[in-house]
């Protein structure tokens, strides 16, 4: 067994490496292993010199390079202190005033790592001969636990990561799918409650910027969107569940600038089909399900049928819903006609 280990490029006497176990004796995986920690390092190099021109002072951009190598290194549990000794600092103090105090761009650095990570996934499609491969938005939010009120956007409120409504906040995110070759997260905005914007001392006691406008949570994808674009970056088409399909100004923003996208909504929203009739989702599946018995109906048993839905229904379309009911019903009617 064997290991390789090479110091934090750009950090004089950084005391951190990179390491990687080898266990095995085949000179060929080892070499492997030492190639890819070398373009990691090599990769890493290259983002933060692009990080550069986003920070004031060259020993803020050091600090943020200590920080991001520290964050990649993989802790088991990311805190000041734990932080704070990946980066071989003996206080927080360092980084906290990176987060907290420092002058550095906070947007043109989130666009520069955009950028680098489009930038990946679309070279690693050429090189896996995957170039037209889909490129998709995908739009969530994600939740972490926070404890007191200190906190800018803490609140109780449902977090998908505990599973059940707990005192947190919620980030938006945007995350950049190439198809059958990976995905990043490429860009974030924090959902801030509207009760707090209003409150000019809860406001200043967490930090929040001077004339903060509430922004809900469709509103902050289609921000996060406009930034994407912006940067030059293209999707085949954006998709999210239903708290961004019930979001008018999300869906008109994306038909306005010609971009497809796959919104959830729920069962009670009303759409228009051909002709003008307007029905909710869920009369429309009933609809369909009518249409379905209509025109099959000389090759069905006389006999009452029951239709119950399993789980995982919800998440099929209405083509996989006709397949899987041909497949049931079609396929056996000979044998329910018997029985």
């Amino acid at each position: 067994m064997g290991s390789a280990g090479w110091a934090v490029p750009g950090i004089k006497g950084s005391r951190l490496t990179i390491m990687r176990f080898v266990r095995t004796t085949e000179s060929k995986a080892a070499a492997a292993v030492r190639i890819s920690t070398r373009l990691a390092l090599r990769e890493r190099t290259e983002l933060l010199e692009s990080l550069r021109p986003c920070f004031a002072r060259t020993l803020v951009w050091l600090q943020a390079g200590k920080y991001l190598a520290a964050l990649a290194g993989g802790l088991a549990r990311v805190n000041g202190w734990s932080v704070a000794r990946q980066a071989g600092d003996q206080t927080p103090d360092k980084t906290q005033r990176l987060l907290n105090h420092a002058c550095w761009d906070e947007m043109a650095a989130m666009s520069a790592v955009r950028r680098f990570a489009v930038a990946g996934l679309d070279q690693a499609a050429w090189q896996n001969r995957r170039p037209g491969g889909m490129r998709v938005g995908a739009l969530d939010e994600t939740g972490q636990e926070k404890q007191g009120t200190a906190t800018a956007g803490v609140k109780r409120q449902y977090l998908g990561c505990a599973g059940r409504v707990a005192n947190g906040i919620n980030v938006v995110h945007l995350a950049y799918v190439r198809e059958k070759t990976g995905h990043a997260l490429i860009g974030a905005r924090q959902w801030i409650p509207r009760e707090h914007i209003s409150d000019p001392v809860r406001s200043l006691a967490t930090g929040l910027p001077a004339g903060l406008e509430f922004r809900t949570k469709g509103q902050l994808a289609i921000d996060i969107c406009a930034d994407a674009y912006a940067d030059g970056i293209s999707f085949d088409f954006i998709c999210g569940d239903e708290v961004y399909g019930s979001s008018t100004r999300l869906r008109e923003f994306l038909e306005t600038r010609g971009q497809a996208y796959v919104l959830r909504v729920a069962s009670n929203f009303t759409v228009t089909l051909a002709g003008g009739m307007k029905l909710t989702c869920a009369q429309a599946v009933k609809r369909l399900l009518r249409e379905f018995f209509r025109r099959h109906h000389t090759q069905l048993p006389t006999v009452d049928l029951v239709i119950m839905a399993k789980k995982g229904a919800a998440a099929l379309g209405y083509h996989q819903v006709e397949e899987e009911l041909g497949r049931l019903l079609l396929a056996r009617a000979r044998n329910i006609t018997h029985d």
